[in-house]
């Protein structure tokens, strides 16, 4: 193994900048901490240049938790997210963390008391440095040493990362995520198709999961589930309708849905906006578990055109399910947007009010592990 830094007794400011060039995503990393007078101190792992990407492993020294915060591990909307820990107490010593990045595998110890265990999946190429953090107050790094890890197997090989594509600028329609939790800026008509089928819920019942997006302008995870046993149940019908829009960008379109197999009573449509014909067309597959559908729309870039989504089945799986409608729209679009902006920071506000107020701290996916007994590995979801 190859030492790529070692330094005792300083402070945040300057152990990062001795961090500075340190990258990698096959590290050994052991530090040890004296908290002063802070509450918070945290590592940040696999990190993007800017911070768009990064994995938080942090102790809350007021509540005594052990941690790794999810939420901006990656860009990508249909990876899970989330805060995820336990109680640990350190009882007058020093935080000790020995942290291993194995590509994907992040495993973090504390104290050979308690570790971490979580898959990340950065989106970024540059997703591969450090940084330390820590919050009101000052600490000492009392001793900090990076060894990059080699291979078990011989040669190391490097990550694939294909080449960037860089597309023409555009815009997203107005609350494309569901993210004002409810179907402001769509056209709505039926009883299928109402605000009471907006939801943050990540299961179904039963423990399935929805696994819907998660992405930063929807903090709490909002989608449409067709099935609401207030508002009709499978027997509810309706249309859905996004504005009109001049498709723009690279003309790739993608978006999850779920619900029925029914292609001709439920579905979500791409519609030529002067003579509303069908131009591409998706429907669910009998589960309520999203998958991601993805169009290339490209030979459509400069038409008007608009979403419809219809639900016209009564019967068993008559409902559709959709969240995170990705359309790269000209900006010249004209789009109404009243009150879309008040609703989507209250929303952002709702997040932020459930105790993640901090950055890069959001909703997540089911909040602390509690109960978790002495030495333990806290294993997480993908």
């Amino acid at each position: 193994m190859k030492q790529l830094t070692s330094f005792k007794n300083k402070k945040i400011s300057k152990a990062n900048e001795l961090l500075s060039d340190v990258q990698g995503d096959l590290l050994e990393i052991k530090l040890e901490i004296d908290k002063g007078n802070s509450s918070e101190f945290g590592i940040k792992v696999r990190r993007s240049e800017n911070g768009e990407e990064e994995t938080l492993i942090y102790y809350d020294y007021e509540n005594s938790m052990y941690s790794i915060d999810r939420n901006k591990s990656s860009l990508d909307p249909d990876v899970r997210k989330g805060i995820q820990g336990d109680v640990m107490e350190l009882d007058g010593e020093n935080l000790k963390l020995h942290i291993y990045l194995d590509r994907s595998m992040v495993e973090a110890y504390a104290n050979n008391y308690k570790s971490l265990t979580s898959r990340v999946y950065p989106t970024r190429s540059d997703a591969l440095g450090l940084e330390l953090w820590s919050e009101k107050g000052e600490v000492t790094i009392k001793s900090m040493e990076v060894w990059e890890l080699g291979s078990a197997y011989g040669e190391t090989v490097p990550a694939y990362w294909p080449d960037p594509k860089e597309a023409p600028e555009s815009i997203n329609l107005p609350n494309h995520d569901f993210q004002t939790g409810d179907l402001t800026g769509w056209i709505t008509e039926g009883d299928a198709f109402t605000g009471e089928h907006i939801t943050d819920r990540y299961d179904w019942g039963w423990s399935g999961p929805f696994k819907q997006a998660h992405t930063d302008i929807d903090v709490n995870h909002y989608h449409y589930w067709g099935f609401h046993p207030d508002q009709g149940g499978d027997g509810a019908t309706g249309v859905m309708k996004s504005q009109n829009f001049i498709l723009g960008g690279n003309g790739q379109m993608d978006f999850l849905v779920a619900g029925g197999n029914i292609p001709d009573q439920l579905y979500v449509a791409l519609v030529r906006a002067s003579d509303d014909e069908y131009l591409m067309k998706a429907t669910g597959h009998n589960s309520e578990q999203y998958r991601r559908v993805r169009w290339d729309a490209s030979r459509f870039i400069g038409e008007d055109l608009y979403l419809k989504v219809v639900d016209q089945a009564t019967g068993d799986w008559g409902h559709i399910n959709l969240d995170n409608v990705n359309v790269p729209v000209d900006p010249s679009t004209p789009f109404d947007v009243t009150g879309l902006e008040e609703k989507q920071d209250e929303e952002q506000g709702k997040g932020k009010g459930k105790g993640n107020e901090k950055p890069g701290k959001r909703k997540g996916i089911s909040g602390m592990t509690k109960g978790v007994s002495s030495k333990q590995n806290i294993k997480l979801e993908n």
